[in-house]
């Protein structure tokens, strides 16, 4: 099957291949099948051999979770993302913010943006989650070593934790003996909240883990560190590939960035940006948003079949990984222009 029509659009459906497991993988472009792919989780399940992976660094947080756990703690941890609760950290992103500007001056020389993105996307939500319990540079560090080591997570898709616990070095048990470390010092903060929780009021938390300590009870310890790594990971890693992207997309583009310059002066003067602000930043957002459509942070899910089933007009065999190819959607002329 082609990879394009005429006219440049996707077909609804493209074979791909195989997968890790010898699956037969077709990617779905379509916005009926990805919709139907993402409304009935008992037939398009999340397969196994991905997310037992995921597993290893996220544990059983929010991104790998399925079902009715899934929908509990979805449940649960949407009211920490409320606006009012997230406007708390404007003052730490500004802040942020401006070290990450600053980095940008000093190493004006060619080389790789998506470094210092994630370097301030990292630090952001490092200290969002953990408040001041730990070392922002030093844990931030850690982590990211651990999300830069692809090698590790290759080797154990294929050899299963037999590499992580056998193979010497960093591709190996050294960045495994890493991911128990960081468990280790945040179920340990986790630990003194509970411990200290006596006079605690979640409304006066200040930092996700105390809001999540408050909200699980000691049945559920190890989910609390399970969903603290699911927020730094999933947290920074989407708005780091954002953010580079945008800078990527302004980079030839100067008109662009100066209506951007001109929206911000505008609304914010010489003043840092305060909640207040962000409904007024049209034009800002709007750039953000098409660069997710060009460019998504993660431009696809994948799924597998637990039954035959049609999709798109195509009967597809148990077992079959689809993919939700929604950046192919989003750049069809069938759908944007």
């Amino acid at each position: 099957m082609s990879l394009f029509k005429k006219d440049g659009s996707f077909p609804p459906l493209i074979n791909c291949g195989v997968y890790l497991d010898f699956s037969t993988v077709v990617s779905v472009q379509d916005p009926e099948g990805i919709k139907q792919i993402l409304l009935h989780t008992d037939v398009f399940e999340k397969p196994p051999i991905t997310y037992d992976l995921i597993k290893i660094l996220l544990g059983d947080g929010l991104v790998t979770a399925s079902g009715d756990r899934w929908k509990r703690d979805r449940k649960l941890l949407t009211p920490l993302f409320h606006f009012s609760k997230l406007k708390t950290y404007l003052p730490l992103m500004n802040r942020q913010a401006n070290e990450f500007a600053q980095n940008l001056l000093d190493n004006q020389e060619k080389q790789q943006i998506v470094r210092y993105c994630k370097q301030y996307a990292l630090h952001v939500i490092t200290e969002a989650v953990f408040g001041d319990a730990f070392d922002v540079e030093s844990f931030s560090e850690k982590f990211r070593m651990v999300g830069d080591a692809s090698t590790f997570f290759l080797g154990v898709s294929f050899f299963g934790s037999a590499w992580a616990n056998y193979v010497p070095g960093p591709a190996g048990r050294g960045t495994q003996d890493l991911i128990n470390k960081l468990k280790k010092q945040i179920a340990k903060r986790v630990l003194e909240i509970r411990q200290k929780q006596t006079d605690a009021d979640e409304e006066n938390a200040t930092d996700l883990i105390t809001t999540l300590a408050l909200n699980y009870d000691e049945k559920e310890f190890g989910l609390i560190v399970d969903h603290s790594l699911t927020f730094l990971f999933a947290g920074h890693d989407t708005t780091s590939i954002l953010l580079a992207w945008a800078l990527f997309h302004l980079a030839d583009k100067p008109a662009v960035q100066q209506r951007i310059v001109d929206e911000v002066t505008e609304v914010c003067g010489n003043q840092p940006i305060q909640p207040e602000d962000l409904a007024r930043l049209q034009y800002t957002k709007a750039v953000l948003e098409e660069t997710l459509r060009m460019t998504p942070s993660v431009p696809f899910l994948d799924r597998k079949l637990t039954r035959d089933v049609e999709v798109c007009g195509t009967m597809l065999k148990q077992g079959t990984i689809v993919w939700t190819n929604w950046q192919a959607m989003q750049l069809s002329p069938d759908h944007f222009t």
